[in-house]
């Protein structure tokens, strides 16, 4: 088989692959509805609402550096937990913003959500890579990636079928047209719905501390020509 379910009886794999499956659902949340909130209620331009991304990105990245220099020292836990950690408050500060709201305010929520995303990057790659053995390891850095886009697809399927269903309680008993002469309205109602969304992204990095809490080094997982387990 191309993927041995056997590697999952390790606790290490299991844990850093489900915390990677929440953390691509957060970070869809943040890659999708900043430069979407920017560009439609805030009236920036699409070019305005890229760079707004962009420093989410640049921090990631930047964090994906730090988090290789705290994972070696400190392991994998600590470093992934404190990364959860520093998403959560950068959505929390995200959740509160208004339509006023302006640099140096955005610029440093958003470097705090990207820098957590990028802290946790290091750790549990090399925590799944480490977790197997030799012959295992492509196919273990590959899935911790595919968690993740796993993560994202789910993440975007249900923000939109959530976002959906709570715009259409927002506006319940307004005709189209009705809404679209409301434009105050309907930008308080889309106003709470991206608060919406980046509270939903604070409980999920949240949440995801708790498989976090079970990364720890352990005996390598090594498998023979033949697949049999060895621990």
């Amino acid at each position: 088989p191309l993927i041995n379910l056997s590697m999952f009886r390790n606790v290490t794999f299991s844990a850093a692959n489900i915390t990677n499956l929440f953390i691509g659902a957060a970070l869809i949340i943040a890659m999708v509805n900043v430069p979407l909130m920017s560009d439609t209620i805030m009236g920036c331009s699409p070019l305005a609402g890229g760079l707004r991304l962009l420093r989410l990105t640049i921090m990631l990245s930047a964090g994906a550096i730090i988090g290789g220099f705290l994972c070696k020292r400190f392991g994998y836990r600590l470093p992934t937990i404190l990364g959860l950690i520093f998403s959560s408050v950068g959505f929390f500060f995200m959740s509160r913003w208004t339509l006023v709201i302006d640099d140096p305010q955005i610029t440093l929520h958003l470097a705090i959500c990207g820098f957590g995303f990028g802290l946790v990057i290091a750790p549990l790659s090399t925590a799944v890579i480490d977790s197997v053995g030799e012959e295992q390891r492509g196919i273990a850095s590959s899935l911790v990636v595919m968690m993740r886009m796993i993560g994202m697809i789910i993440g975007l399927s249900a923000i939109t079928s959530w976002g959906m269903g709570r715009f259409h309680l927002m506006t319940a008993g307004m005709s189209l047209t009705e809404i679209m002469d409301s434009s105050e309205q309907l930008i308080d109602s889309l106003l709470a719905l991206f608060h919406d969304f980046f509270r939903a992204s604070v409980g999920i990095c949240l949440f995801a501390v708790l498989p976090a809490l079970w990364l720890k080094k352990g005996k390598t997982i090594r498998y023979h020509k033949n697949q049999n387990l060895l621990v």
